[in-house]
Formats: structure tokens, sequence, C-alpha cells
């Protein structure tokens, strides 16, 4: 039996994916489009940019396999959860939200179990469209990240345009759901606490005051 407050926990534990994937194809977004050559001269110096791009896609590979793995032992995925509001029956509490549901005016909410059946379908549908991507991203879990493949010869590649197709994908998905089971919808277009382009400014910054200060020392010993 599916129960409300499983599926709140459910939508939870997704969002909090979500901001992790979009907060990391934001900041790989920004390590590849570099606005100056001192943006340039700071990656060539600086390893460690190059370490944390890697460590970025590795992430987005993770959690959208999370996200879109239909392995049974995958609990949280969107496979799961649309296996779940089809074919489960439901508790009382999320029988009595359907319910409320239809004294709203607003008619894009679910009102019965038949209407998230035919959202869900809908969604199965999107996933098959998509299904090349995903399938990228969990060849590139299995074969490279979880376990070495040594029969593999050549890499398994994914752009970061295919990797922003996910993610907004899976966004959509969330708010399809959300939107019209709690009335709710989250946006993650704005995370500026995490954007690594504030690091690479304050960096920059720092390294042209630096240079500052030894030309004024050196200007002063040549006195």
């Amino acid at each position: 039996m599916l129960k409300l407050e499983e599926l709140k926990e459910w939508f939870e534990t997704i969002w909090n994916i979500l901001v992790d994937i979009n907060i990391s194809i934001n900041n790989i977004e920004r390590l590849i489009n570099r606005k100056n050559e001192e943006e340039n001269k700071l990656r060539r110096v600086h390893g460690f940019f190059n370490y944390h791009f890697h460590q970025l896609r590795f992430i987005m590979v993770i959690q959208l396999f999370n996200l879109f793995s239909n392995k049974s032992n995958d609990k949280r995925s969107f496979y799961k959860l649309t296996n779940r509001l089809k074919n489960d029956k439901y508790d009382s509490k999320l029988k009595k939200l359907l319910f409320n549901n239809k004294l709203y005016e607003d008619t894009h909410l679910f009102k019965s179990k038949k209407d998230i059946i035919n959202e869900v379908s809908l969604i199965d549908l999107d996933i098959q469209q998509n299904l090349y991507l995903i399938k990228k991203v969990m060849n590139i879990r299995d074969m490279a990240y979880a376990h070495k493949d040594p029969k593999v010869v050549e890499p398994i590649i994914i752009t970061t345009k295919e990797l922003r197709t996910l993610v907004d994908f899976a966004v959509n998905i969330y708010n399809q759901l959300s939107s019209k089971l709690f009335n709710t919808q989250a946006y993650f277009d704005t995370v500026d606490s995490w954007d690594i382009g504030n690091i690479i400014d304050q960096l920059i910054d720092y390294r042209n005051l630096t240079d500052k200060k030894k030309l004024m020392k050196i200007s002063a010993t040549n006195k």
C-alpha cells in the first residue's frame, strides 16, 4: 500500500537529488564557459578545477542513475515511484488528498487514481523518448564508475548538453507530479550560494592583489 507520508518522503528525497544535479550542471557549464583570459590562466595554474569538473560529472552520473534506474533495489527512482502510483493501493490519507483536490476549482490537480495513472502513462512515454540518454548514464555508471569493465574498449561519452537535457527532464517529471498532487512546484535555476563562479572571481581578485603587492614591493626596493 502506498502511504501519503511515504509519498511525501519520496518527493523530499528526489528534491534533494535535483538540487545536487542542478548545482553540478550549472557549475560544469560555468567551468566550460570561461569569461576571460584571466580565468584561462587560473585553470592552467590550479589543477583543482579540472579535478572538480570530473568530480561534478561523477556526481551527476550517479544521481541521474538513482533517478532513472529501473533496478528493483533502487527504491527512490522515478521508475519505482510511477510503478507504485499505478499499481499500489492508496492509504486513506492519500485518498483524502485526492478527494480534497476535487474541492478546488483548479482543474490541473489530481482528483482520482485514474488521473494519476493517465499522467504517469504520459511520463512513461517521455522516458521512452529519452531512453537513449538514460541508457548512456546507466552504462557509464555500471561500466566506468561502479566497476571498470575491461571488455569496454571505447569509452562511453555523454556530453554536457546531454547531461543538461536529463537534468531538465528530471525536474519536469518532479514538477509534473508534485504540482498535480500537492499543488507545489520547485525551481532550481537559482543556486547562487553554490556557484563556483564566485570562487573563481575571488581567486582572480586575490591573484591580482598579490601581483600588485609584488610590483609595489619591487618598485620600493628599486628606489
